[in-house]
């Protein structure tokens, strides 16, 4: 159980690509619901980020869902999040160590317009 779940947001996320006739293929990604508690980070959270880019809006992501982690280094492309407050795309860019007595996952999200990675 999340402490303060919405729901109106939305989960976009990659299937992982394959070689098919040696071309590099990733299909279409899917679109559902995410139950989330969505915050905006503030000027100070992100300065104490050492991931990203500073100058890029940032969210924190609390689910109860795993989400996939954008890596440079793997074949899957992070989940994408349609944060509801305000209709933009964000990626997930960092999972972050969370205990509390309501056990649940915390994201950092970065905003992405127009693919902007």
């Amino acid at each position: 159980m999340v402490l303060f779940p919405t729901t109106g947001h939305t989960l976009i996320r990659y299937p992982l690509g394959e070689y098919i006739d040696g071309v590099w293929t990733v299909g279409d990604p899917t679109e559902t619901p995410l139950i989330a508690d969505i915050q905006p980070m503030s000027g100070e959270e992100v300065q104490t980020l050492a991931i990203g880019d500073n100058n890029i809006g940032k969210i924190w992501v609390f689910s109860n869902e795993a989400l996939f982690v954008s890596d440079e280094g793997s074949d899957r492309q992070g989940d994408r999040v349609i944060y509801a407050e305000n209709g933009e795309t964000y990626e997930i860019i960092q999972e972050k160590p969370y205990g509390t007595l309501i056990p649940h996952l915390k994201y950092v999200g970065e905003l992405r317009k127009n693919d902007n990675r």
